[in-house]
């Protein structure tokens, strides 16, 4: 190859390349720079074409429409610089797509060809310069920031499931918002019961919006004071779909699919209504969202398989947790010494035929007729209807478990942290779970789990726990046996679970969905 190509002036960011056309020769000029309105602009062949550019932590995302002439061609079609996954190909004489980035977080060098995007024919290559991760990043931190509007009325009162959720999101999105705006929407009981009002003083803009109804203000309520408030993306955490929303991004958190699932234990006296509501609402949701988040990839089957038309519209972010909720004594003194030989086993989470609790105190029966009977099983959590009241205190009494079998009402953080490090086993064989918020909190205390082979929780403890047939009340009570008994099997399962929580963190969640709102804003601002 013959001659050098000529450069041309780079604005910002990414450095001067060139275009190597399929006969060998060089074309006069190319180049990729960026102004400030995050628009690149590279030049082929003389022509200029301009690209809209991002960076992702997978890589760089390009879109270039090719109305001038590359390599002698004339190509009205889209070339697309787009992430590993998507395919390419040469069709018609006109690029239809490019192939895969070069580049990511994990410190993939580029190498000295920089970024390639296959043009003109399937033998032309341009090349846009080193691409050097210092540009790339440049690049990436020149995105418009965006206006974020969270329905945070979520993390009010006592926190389980979903408002610990919201609150930890909440919290972690302030933490790391790389300038971004946010807006929290509360209800009027947040003002003096959800500690996010006063930790977003200063830090994001706060709305309240009353209703008698939860409903009727997630529903019909949140959506137009998102759209009055002009924010780009709105993100409701707890599966409804805000309406008239107009322009707005809606985006909406799914953690499990139990009421399509596990119908039978949803029906039942006291949850009629919700039953109604949410099967009614969910289908919604997943229709008419522009997209959803899933926090597990369980979760992401059901929801994919039950509705078809969220596929390639749906992103799975496991939650965090976090360790600092919990008065935990501290790490080195949890996975340190001879393994404590506390009696008691511990379950957490609401009381609902959901978690499978029926065959856990069966199981807990047989354990200790038969193997330890100064063992205790303590179970806290609300009630759910009258699940507790109606069937499984009932069920204490006839196995004549009483003195053994503790029921404890709704536990704050610092009593809980207490309860996860003295416990022998946290024992969670739930049914059917989206994610499972005890398992990891019980890693993180050191403390071995035992739970079902059902749904999200081998997913969640991989090998740090013991998982068995939820159905099974032998295999439940054999799992106790095993902790119980096998000193050098407890010590196993305290170390792999304390090293497997790390990967639930707060700050990659948080990062996750902020990637998820950047590339929905883009592609909407490309379309």
């Amino acid at each position: 190859m013959d001659g050098s190509p000529s450069t041309g002036e780079t604005k910002t960011g990414i450095d001067t390349g060139h275009v190597w056309t399929g006969n060998g020769g060089f074309a006069p000029t190319g180049f990729l720079g960026t102004g400030a309105d995050g628009v690149a602009y590279h030049l082929a062949g003389g022509r200029a074409a301009v690209a809209h550019v991002y960076v992702d932590w997978d890589g760089i995302i390009c879109r270039i429409p090719f109305g001038d002439r590359v390599d002698g061609k004339y190509n009205s079609s889209f070339g697309i610089l787009c992430d590993r996954r998507a395919g390419g190909g040469y069709i018609g004489g006109h690029v239809r797509q490019a192939i895969w980035c070069v580049w990511n977080h994990d410190g993939i060098d580029p190498g000295p060809s920089g970024l390639e995007l296959l043009v003109g024919s399937p033998f032309s290559l341009a090349t846009i310069g080193p691409a050097t991760r210092q540009g790339l990043r440049r690049l990436r931190e020149q995105r418009n920031p965006m206006r974020i509007g969270i329905d945070a009325a979520w993390a009010c009162g006592k926190r389980t499931g979903t408002g610990i959720y919201t609150y930890d999101l909440v919290r972690s999105l302030l933490d790391s918002s790389a300038g971004h705006e946010f807006v929290l929407y509360f209800r009027d009981c947040c003002v003096k019961d959800n500690p996010l009002y006063a930790q977003a003083e200063g830090r994001a803009q706060r709305r309240i919006i009353s209703s008698r109804s939860t409903l009727w203000r997630i529903l019909f309520q949140v959506g137009p004071a998102a759209r009055k408030d002009q924010v780009d993306v709105l993100l409701s955490p707890g599966y409804f779909l805000p309406a008239f929303a107009g322009p707005v991004l809606r985006v909406v958190t799914f953690f499990d699919l139990n009421i399509f699932k596990l119908e039978r234990e949803w029906i039942r006296p006291k949850r009629i209504k919700d039953f109604i509501c949410l099967r009614l609402l969910l289908p919604l949701a997943a229709r008419k969202a522009d997209h959803l988040v899933v926090i597990s990839e369980s979760t992401q089957r059901e929801l994919e398989s039950i509705f078809p038309c969220t596929c390639g519209r749906n992103t799975r972010i496991y939650p965090g947790v976090s360790r600092e909720r919990f008065q935990f004594a501290e790490a080195g003194a949890t996975m340190s010494g001879a393994a404590p030989r506390s009696l008691y086993f511990l379950y957490v989470g609401v009381m609902s035929p959901t978690k499978n609790l029926a065959r856990l105190i069966q199981a807990f029966g047989q354990f200790t007729r038969t193997v330890a009977p100064g063992f205790r099983l303590l179970m806290a959590g609300r009630e759910c209807g009258s699940y507790r009241a109606k069937v499984l205190i009932p069920l204490v009494r006839r196995l004549r478990l009483e003195p053994q079998i503790e029921f404890v009402d709704f536990v704050e953080d610092d009593e809980l942290g207490r309860l996860y490090q003295g416990a022998r086993a946290v024992v969670y064989p739930s049914l059917g779970e989206g994610f499972g918020y005890p398992l990891v909190e019980s890693m993180l205390a050191g403390t071995p789990v035992i739970t079902s082979t059902a749904t999200s929780c081998p997913e969640v403890v991989g090998n740090a726990g013991l998982c068995v047939d939820p159905l099974s009340v032998e295999a439940l009570a054999h799992a106790m046996t095993q902790v119980a008994l096998d000193d050098r099997l407890y010590a196993q399962l305290r170390e792999a679970g304390y090293q497997r929580a790390k990967l639930f963190s707060l700050k990659t969640m948080a990062a996750q969905y902020l990637k998820l709102f950047d590339q929905l804003d883009l592609k909407r601002k490309s379309t």
